[in-house]
């Protein structure tokens, strides 16, 4: 709140918010827009630094012992020095639980990535480009088409050539392992129906589909 000094800074940030939902309704996490645009308006140095390093905030394993050398020298790649604001080192936690453990935090890992995922954090390795694009980046499916393709394969009424079909154009709109990528998270909640239909268009597209390692 502090950071609203001006009735221009606060007009400036609401404009930059409803922008970015604008373009990305449904496809990013609310919350995390309202920081990073926050982070973009009132400190642009820390926005640039942190849309640069998302190998190191997402975890990628660069720094796998975790010790005190490890967080010295992933905070200063992060923030370019040790000594950081509380605001600075408030919003980054908030944004990036996967770099917690440099700030002194916890580290996570398994269902809490996968939570990441569903909730279309900007902590993801799926959705952080998203929220500094301000759009799906070249390569990605876009949550809209990959939800209205799941409700295609639920209805019964939809054939299995339909689905083929379908399934076809989603593999030629974006990159297919970000298409595997995100069915595979979704599997949990498909019906029978769904599922069946989607095992045969898989089947159908096998050559085109990376296969599981």
């Amino acid at each position: 709140v502090h950071q609203f000094t001006t009735p221009r800074k606060a007009i400036r940030y609401l404009n930059a918010v409803d922008f970015t939902f604008e373009r990305l309704a449904n496809e990013v996490n609310f919350t995390d827009v309202m920081l990073v645009e926050a982070m973009r308006i009132f400190d642009p140095e820390l926005y640039n630094r942190i849309a640069s390093k998302k190998s190191v905030l997402i975890d990628r394993g660069h720094y796998s012992n975790r010790d005190d050398d490890d967080k010295k020298k992933a905070k200063i790649e992060v923030f370019g020095t040790e000594n950081i604001t509380s605001w600075q080192g408030a919003i980054v936690r908030e944004l990036f639980p996967s770099f917690e453990w440099a700030l002194g935090g916890s580290s996570y890992a398994g269902d809490f990535v996968k939570g990441w995922d569903e909730e279309q954090r900007v902590c993801s390795d799926e959705y952080f480009d998203r929220h500094f694009n301000y759009g799906i980046p070249v390569g990605d499916v876009a949550d809209a088409k990959i939800k209205e393709f799941l409700v295609l394969l639920d209805n019964p009424a939809t054939t299995q050539d339909e689905a083929n079909k379908a399934l076809g154009k989603l593999v030629v709109s974006g990159h297919p392992d970000v298409l595997v990528s995100k069915l595979r998270n979704k599997e949990d909640n498909y019906s029978q129906v769904a599922a069946e239909k989607l095992a045969y268009a898989l089947v159908s597209l096998g050559s085109t589909l990376p296969r599981p390692r």
